[in-house]
């Protein structure tokens, strides 16, 4: 059964690769919306997230998202969070078309997956694809080739300091080599 589940999502894996568009790297300053996918076990720290990026950008909106096998009976802090669980998926790991509508509505400015990424069956990669966002930015996962910036940390590092360490490479993108 996992094996029939991942098949589904990495083929839906490359067929994104192969329709992606390049990416666009929008001002330093002016990162309007933003996008963040955690573990569940990370929910505690949405505020603390939520604080530092705002503290590095200018942000009109942050949203986090978080996908579990079971949902939380209290979901977390009153961070705008999105939690997705198995009922949001079909038989064959692909996400429900209603469920994918929803969500593929949404336009992000950054994505950032801040998510430990252990998932076996690949959740965290297939999610990533139905996110709609001008530039996606991971710290180490299974398919690189999804985002556009993939910064190389340990698997359960700091996000703050995941935030920290993001903000210093746009802002030698952006031609800026001043550390805010």
């Amino acid at each position: 059964m996992k094996s029939i589940v991942k098949y589904f999502r990495k083929r839906a894996l490359m067929q994104f690769v192969e329709k992606r568009k390049s990416c666009i790297i929008p001002d330093i300053n002016t990162y309007p919306t933003i996008a963040v996918l955690i573990d569940l076990e990370q929910l505690d720290q949405i505020n603390a997230v939520k604080s530092k990026l705002s503290e590095r950008f200018i942000i009109k909106e942050i949203r986090f998202f978080a996908i579990a096998d079971t949902l939380p009976e209290k979901p977390g802090p009153d961070a705008p969070v999105c939690l997705l669980s198995k009922q949001d998926f079909h038989f064959w790991g692909i996400m429900k078309e209603e469920r994918k509508k929803e969500l593929s509505l949404l336009f992000y400015d950054i994505f950032l997956d801040l998510s430990n990424n252990v998932d076996e069956l690949l959740a965290h990669d297939y999610f990533i694809t139905v996110i709609k966002s001008s530039m996606r930015v991971n710290f180490g996962g299974s398919f690189n080739s999804l985002y556009d910036i993939v910064i190389d940390s340990k698997k359960n590092e700091n996000m703050l300091y995941k935030i920290d360490v993001l903000n210093k490479y746009l802002n030698m993108l952006g031609g800026k080599n001043n550390e805010k």
